[in-house]
């Protein structure tokens, strides 16, 4: 015989004992699933159904939007407008005019930089120590340096571009 016939045959074996193999263990699936289905008193035909999913939130349908119209002007008391208004003053910012520096962060931070590479903490040092003025400096000059490309990130440290 020829070296592909011989191939030939010894892969047909080679399917026919997977055949075989794969046909028990099918007949051992269809026993075992025979157990559950009589465990669990069920026919296989009876699966449970798929369960809607339940709706969200939401306008119900069918209903119609009512026109703007139509609804009734909620006219809000003026002494709770004054209690909100008084709350939010405490919660947020100062009021009136935010504070300005005599020379813009930028610059400040230019002429800081002009010493060499320094940390974001050390250019905020370095800012305040010039008469800069902020809420919170860090934040103001982490946020220029990764903004402007005057500023260029060396490591851990900064420098002038």
């Amino acid at each position: 015989m020829s070296s592909e016939i011989k191939k030939f045959v010894m892969m047909r074996e080679a399917l026919v004992n997977e055949k075989a193999s794969l046909e028990a263990q099918i007949s051992t699936l269809q026993a075992r699933h025979a157990e559950i289905v009589a465990a669990l008193d069920d026919s296989p035909s009876s699966a449970p159904s798929v369960v809607p999913a339940k709706r969200k939130g939401g306008r119900p349908p069918g209903k119609v939007k009512q026109a703007a119209a139509e609804k009734a002007p909620k006219a809000a008391p003026k002494k709770k407008a004054a209690k909100k208004k008084a709350a939010k003053k405490k919660a947020g910012r100062k009021s009136g005019r935010r504070s300005q520096s005599a020379v813009p962060l930028k610059e400040t931070m230019l002429s800081v930089l002009g010493k060499g590479s320094l940390t974001r903490q050390d250019i905020a040092a370095g800012v305040e120590a010039a008469g800069y003025s902020s809420a919170n400096v860090l934040n103001s000059v982490s946020a220029t340096l990764y903004q402007n490309k005057a500023f260029k990130k060396d490591g851990k440290k900064w420098k002038a571009a």
